[in-house]
This record gives structure tokens, C-alpha cells and sequence, in this order.
């Protein structure tokens, strides 16, 4: 997502946030006006163990190639059947 500031920022959910909604963290980069970029975003997955999910998820997005953001150590699920089955740009 963004706002008023030049900057994209993450807007996530996982299971290990110690508040109701969501964490957001900025990308390192700032969007100038009228060019264009070539936006990635990149989501891995947690693996799992018996117990549940670990903490090894990665968020990362990337402006023209160059990694600008990376969040690492993410529980996003703790059982196989669950995916990823949206992402929202907003």
C-alpha cells in the first residue's frame, strides 16, 4: 500500500503480531511522480513440523529489480492446505 509519502509500504498479517491488525513495514525507496517501475513482490511460505508452522516465512519487494524490503522469520500458516490466494494492491 501507499499514502501520502512517496514510499510503498507492506501491509501484512501473520500469526505471531501482538496486536489485532496487521504490521506494515516501508520499502526503502521513494516513488517519483510520472516514471514508471517495474514493482515485484515475493512471499515464501513457512515450512512446517509437526508442531505447526516455523518461523522461517520471507516477504520481500523488489523496484526494478533491486531487492528494497525483506521481512524474514514469518509463521503465515501452520498447516499444509493453506496457500496464498490473494494479494491486494492498494
Amino acid at each position: 500500500m501507499w499514502n501520502s509519502t512517496p514510499q510503498i509500504t507492506f501491509y501484512y498479517y501473520h500469526h505471531d503480531q501482538d496486536h489485532l491488525y496487521g504490521d506494515s513495514k516501508a520499502w526503502d525507496y521513494n516513488i517519483e511522480s510520472g516514471l514508471w517501475y517495474t514493482i515485484t513482490v515475493r512471499i515464501v511460505m513457512n515450512t512446517l513440523n509437526a508442531n505447526g508452522g516455523n518461523n522461517d516465512g520471507i516477504l520481500e519487494g523488489f523496484i526494478d529489480g533491486k531487492m528494497v524490503c525483506q521481512i524474514t522469520g514469518l509463521r503465515l500458516r501452520n498447516f499444509e492446505t493453506i496457500g496464498i490466494d490473494k494479494l491486494w494492491i492498494t
